[in-house]
């Protein structure tokens, strides 16, 4: 990781005591800040149970960012909120504890910002559909800070393990900004 001298990290499936006592203390040490989120599911769990659930990372280098805000994408927290009645919504993707971690950086030497996320779309192929309502949110919730910016033309950087495949409904609706409700990955369920 550290020769590639990247400006910008993203880690998935980091445990929340990796992060905290290795990837951290190692990248501050080579100039890094990081940021980190577990999995949903950490936040009904011991402290010590807690350690152990995975989830999202983003290190940052202190020479060339500032980090002016982090949000948090809990997608089983969206579903219901955006459901209207859909049963899949519900049944399929509330269920489903994975989360994207977003900051508004700004660079130092130019003051512009940047908008970077780092997701973890569920695993599962038989989950194709969920997966892309998992972008969809992601795109929304960006849209929304963009907005709330007030810069609708502030560049996005989407990092992160979209358990997809180049030719998948998520690659599809990532470069078109749309998909159609028949594509092959909803298996024809209803999220409308």
């Amino acid at each position: 990781i550290v020769r590639q001298s990247a400006d910008i990290l993203s880690l998935q499936e980091v445990e929340t005591s990796e992060f905290y006592d290795y990837f951290l203390p190692e990248l501050q040490q080579r100039g890094y800040r990081g940021v980190f989120r577990a999995k949903s599911r950490a936040r009904n769990m011991s402290e010590h149970d807690g350690k152990s659930v995975d989830g999202c990372a983003i290190f940052v280098r202190n020479k060339k960012f500032n980090i002016l805000s982090e949000h948090l994408v809990e997608f089983e927290r969206m579903a219901p909120q955006l459901a209207n009645g859909s049963a899949d919504m519900l049944n399929r993707v509330m269920n489903k504890d994975n989360i994207a971690l977003t900051l508004v950086l700004e660079h130092t030497a130019t003051r512009k910002q940047l908008l970077v996320t780092n997701a973890h779309l569920t695993w599962n192929p038989e989950f194709k559909d969920v997966k892309i309502i998992q972008m969809m949110m992601l795109m929304y919730h960006l849209r929304e800070i963009r907005s709330s910016l007030k810069d609708n033309d502030m560049p996005v950087l989407i990092m992160g393990d979209l358990n997809s495949l180049p030719d998948s409904g998520v690659f599809e609706f990532i470069d078109k900004g749309e998909i159609s409700p028949k594509h092959p990955d909803f298996h024809g369920r209803d999220y409308s």
